[in-house]
């Protein structure tokens, strides 16, 4: 029996593990690198790069809804004017009485939500109609911008301008106005609407975003109202003042990242509206606007934290696991030396055991021929009937003893490989024949009737092993009849298979004896095993037999059955 084993390791094996061992961890570390290299770039691409390019869509949105709401004033307010402009044709007519303008003025007044009171002066100033009350105001407006450009010769339809404080009851207002035509064209006076900065805003606050706030502001940099409304800022300089003015002076939109006196980054943009006159500031905080972006960055940062621990744990198990697997390596290297050793012990022993049966079994068959050839010619001398029984017997019992000593010779070559199957052409009959003579003379004396039988498809002649077929086949059939008493014993042969080059064949040998139980059968290729302690004592034998049979069907390619 032989061990394959890994050769002892050398110096220079120890040398190449250790610098394996140190590329290893030299891989690692550069893994690590490389995942850290990777995850620090794109969360540094995350951050400034996909930074701007979200400051710059929080931009766009927050542009676009500036849009909405400048274009939202702006409508109201040129509204407004076009109101003016009906009621200042229809009052140029003069059709109307001082009454029946002041209803018409009241009831355009109550029409318009954004508008407060409706007035119109003359070209000298006065306000000679009034919807707060039949009895106008005596109050001069003559130096109100709005009805300075109109008498100057202004162009517009219709002109917007403030805050101002009204001269009546002081509050802060803006002032929408058209002129009034004679029936000649010239203009005889100003028709101005009033109204209040909270009102123009109020529909924007309605739909603004609670974080954001909005500034109007004339081209003055004046503060008309913000969102939210703070009445006491009114007509003060404007928040944002510079922005808007940029805007206006554009004639479009300007937006700026800028620091409030919080420390709170805003998002600032401006639009100009109504030809310059307003500018509409909206503004909104940046951790807002980028309320969605920022969980993105964290969720990136965790998850690049996470990825990097993942990287590290990987490299740990797998070093740990590389630590195991080296250690693992080394016991079994000293448990595959130990096995090599016992293994060399154990082939040698085996060899001495195989070589002591040959020799042994060698040395003692050559007297045992001896013996049994001079008993077989004290046999032909003149001895009594008690003397010839002795001389059956002992020559019966070295006979008995030459088998068990062929048998254990056969056995030691076989476990010493030393057995060889030869390839020549012999008789199948021929060696059926041979078969049936020596079975009946081993079947003499029972009541056993001896069977051959032989399938008519067997080829006639075939190559293999005609000594060990002859072999086997005896020592089967020898058990059949050593083991029947009565009935009978059939030796047989059929082809299974053939092809070009191989046939298959099958010998049975049946009989009528014992019988084995499951237990019996499964140890019964055993070495040195029988059925039971009381078959070697009644029927003698070594237990050899049927091991060497199946060693031997094996060495031809072929299988032993029950």
């Amino acid at each position: 029996m032989s061990v394959n084993n890994p050769a002892p390791e050398s110096a220079n094996g120890s040398i190449a593990k250790a610098s394996l061992a140190m590329n290893k961890r030299l891989v690692m570390g550069a893994l690590l690198v490389l995942v850290a290299a990777i995850l620090i770039g794109f969360n540094l691409y995350v951050r400034i790069v996909l930074d701007a390019r979200a400051v710059q869509s929080a931009f766009s949105d927050l542009n676009a809804m500036l849009k909405s709401y400048s274009d939202q004033f702006e409508q109201r307010t040129r509204l407004s004017g076009t109101v003016l402009i009906g009621l200042a044709d229809k009052l140029g007519s003069e059709q109307f009485s001082s009454r029946e303008g002041y209803i018409l003025l009241r009831q355009a007044a109550e029409s318009l939500e954004l508008i407060r009171v409706l007035g119109v002066a003359n070209k000298e100033g006065n306000i000679i109609l009034s919807s707060r009350s039949p009895k106008p105001p005596k109050v001069n407006v003559k130096d109100n911008a709005s009805i300075a450009y109109f008498m100057n010769g202004g162009t517009d339809p219709w002109y917007f301008d403030g805050p101002y404080q009204s001269r009546i009851d002081g509050t802060w207002q803006v002032l929408v106005s058209a002129p009034v035509h004679d029936a000649n064209g010239a203009v005889n006076g100003v028709i101005g609407a009033v109204i209040d900065p909270e009102t123009i805003l109020e529909p924007l606050q309605r739909v603004m975003l609670p974080d954001d706030s909005l500034v109007l502001m004339n081209d003055r940099s004046e503060l008309i109202g913000t969102i939210p409304f703070d009445g006491r800022a009114v007509g003060n300089k404007a928040q944002f003042s510079r922005l808007g003015a940029k805007s206006i002076a554009a004639g479009g939109a300007a937006y700026e990242l800028r620091t409030d006196a919080g420390g709170n980054q805003l998002l600032v943009s401006a639009r100009s509206v109504l030809g310059g006159k307003v500018s509409v500031v909206l503004t909104r905080p940046l951790s807002q606007a980028l309320k969605g972006w920022q969980l993105f960055e964290l969720a990136s940062l965790i998850a690049s934290v996470v990825l990097f621990l993942l990287a590290v744990m990987g490299c740990g198990v797998f070093a740990y696991y590389d630590v195991l697997q080296r250690r693992n390596f080394n016991q079994l290297s000293l448990l595959n030396k130990k096995i090599r050793e016992e293994a060399d012990k154990v082939e040698e022993l085996a060899q001495v055991k195989t070589n002591f049966l040959a020799n042994m079994s060698h040395e003692i068959r050559t007297p045992m021929n001896a013996i049994i050839g001079l008993l077989h010619l004290l046999g032909y001398t003149s001895l009594t009937a008690d003397q010839r029984e002795y001389v059956r017997k002992i020559s019966d019992s070295g006979k008995f003893l030459l088998g068990i000593i062929d048998d254990i010779l056969t056995y030691s070559k076989i476990e010493a490989g030393k057995v060889k199957i030869e390839q020549t052409i012999f008789s199948v009959q021929e060696i059926m024949n041979s078969l049936s003579t020596i079975m009946s003379v081993n079947s003499a004396g029972k009541d056993i009737e001896v069977l051959i039988a032989v399938g008519e498809s067997v080829p006639r002649h075939i190559i293999g092993d005609p000594f060990r077929l002859q072999q086997i086949l005896i020592n089967l059939s020898g058990n059949a009849i050593k083991f029947t008493n009565r009935g009978e014993v059939l030796i047989s042969v059929e082809l299974l298979r053939k092809d070009r080059e191989r046939i298959e064949l099958e010998f049975e040998v049946r009989d009528s004896g014992i019988g084995m139980d499951e237990e019996q059968v499964a140890n019964l290729f055993t070495p040195f095993q029988q059925a039971d302690t009381s078959t070697s004592r009644k029927y003698g034998g070594t237990g050899l037999g049927l091991s060497i049979c199946h060693r031997l069907t094996e060495l031809m390619d072929g299988e032993i059955s029950v």
